[in-house]
């Protein structure tokens, strides 16, 4: 059964960034899904925007990006 997004929120992240070696924020969208097989909803991060994206390395390893998904909206 396919998720269907009922509505998105968005939260904002800062904190000390390693890869540029002083404190960044990020911006984290989050849907708003119903869960397979249940009637419960649910929150999945589906999106989140950094100054310095294109030229990090972290990439799932940065500490903000592993902040935001394991928040609630």
């Amino acid at each position: 059964m396919a998720q269907k997004i009922q509505k998105s929120v968005c939260k904002k992240f800062s904190g000390y960034c390693p890869h540029l070696d002083k404190e960044n924020t990020i911006f984290a969208e989050y849907a708003q899904v119903i869960i397979c097989d249940t009637v419960t909803l649910g929150y999945k991060l589906i999106h989140f925007k950094c100054q310095d994206i294109g030229e990090c390395k972290l990439n799932h390893e940065c500490p903000l990006w592993k902040i935001a998904l394991r928040s609630k909206p």
